[in-house]
């Protein structure tokens, strides 16, 4: 008896941290999904370039990008899916764009933080409101660019980008 009171209280400490751990997630043998690409299926992908007045190639436009004459060429290419199209747009050599930028900024003008990230970009303010940069921008940085002029095309009925140095 002497031993049974502290048997029994060993005995029941134990049982109470002694519950079943919870089965951990073995690997699977199951081979992971492939990642499709999404594929574009409005028609202009499919449409090849044309050349304009200058001789120079001119690649089609989604509708989205319809403000965005010059960028929108780049744009439209890698959402449909043509990366091989981006450096044979006029302007592009080298994995970026030279022919500069020029931003008709709707009124209300940007945020501040639109403005330091134009600014890092190599952009300055013109007196009329509007950006500008005659620096190569490249692909990348065009691409980080993208966000932003959606969001002011979107304000405005004219087109928001054209180039600097089209010659």
């Amino acid at each position: 008896m002497k031993f049974l009171l502290p048997s029994l209280l060993l005995i029941s400490a134990l049982g109470a941290g002694c519950t079943p751990a919870p089965a951990t997630p073995s690997p699977s043998n199951k081979t992971p999904e492939a990642v499709v690409p999404v594929v574009n299926t409005d028609p202009k992908c499919a449409t090849a370039a044309i050349e304009d007045e200058s001789g120079a190639m001119r690649y089609p436009l989604l509708d989205t990008y319809a403000k965005l004459p010059h960028l929108g060429q780049i744009y439209s290419a890698l959402d449909c899916g043509h990366s091989e199209w981006v450096s044979k747009i006029h302007g592009v050599s080298d994995k970026a764009y030279r022919l500069g930028v020029h931003l008709a900024i709707p009124s209300g003008g940007l945020a501040e933080e639109d403005q330091a990230f134009l600014t890092s970009l190599g952009f300055t303010e013109n007196k009329d409101g509007s950006w500008q940069t005659d620096k190569p921008l490249a692909i990348d940085q065009l691409l980080k660019l993208k966000p932003l002029l959606l969001q002011i095309s979107t304000s405005s009925d004219l087109p928001v980008e054209d180039c600097v140095l089209c010659g």
